[in-house]
């Protein structure tokens, strides 16, 4: 098979901590991220299946260990948006309840990362803000 030694080199990547070179094992093996475009449509609310692009020639636990995988790989570096799309992926190929609570950790976490964003300070030429900045908000999960 001609994926086979991408797969092993995405598994072995993560066995290692590596968790760029598994993303860059995965990304290659699945042809691109077109499989996030799909994960874009789900959030918007479109109908189909969002990993049907994602790699159909592996069988089904091996795409929804790599979706897992990756969705670890991703969280780790700190991808928070990427992380939460792979785990979905995974989670629609193979439910789990574990996958389920890193999704609504990760959309947690989204959504206080744009809260702190609102929070901060436009650095402009003028002194005075034009809204109120504030402190960042406590916590965060990842990176």
């Amino acid at each position: 098979e001609p994926r086979r030694p991408r797969l092993d080199l995405f598994g072995a990547a993560l066995a290692a901590h590596d968790y760029q070179l598994a993303v860059s094992a995965a990304t290659a093996l699945l042809g691109g991220l077109q499989w996030t475009y799909r994960s874009l449509e789900l959030e918007r609310g479109e109908t189909g299946r969002p990993y049907d692009g994602f790699s159909n020639e592996l069988t089904k636990p091996e795409r929804a260990r790599l979706a897992r995988g990756l969705g670890e790989a991703y969280e780790r570096l700190g991808e928070v948006r990427a992380a939460r799309f792979s785990y979905e992926v995974a989670a629609l190929i193979a439910p789990a309840a574990d996958l389920r609570a890193a999704i609504d950790r990760l959309k947690a976490e989204e959504t206080r990362r744009a809260e702190d964003a609102r929070r901060r300070p436009v650095i402009s030429q003028g002194l005075e803000q034009e809204r109120l900045v504030e402190p960042r908000l406590a916590g965060g999960t990842t990176k």
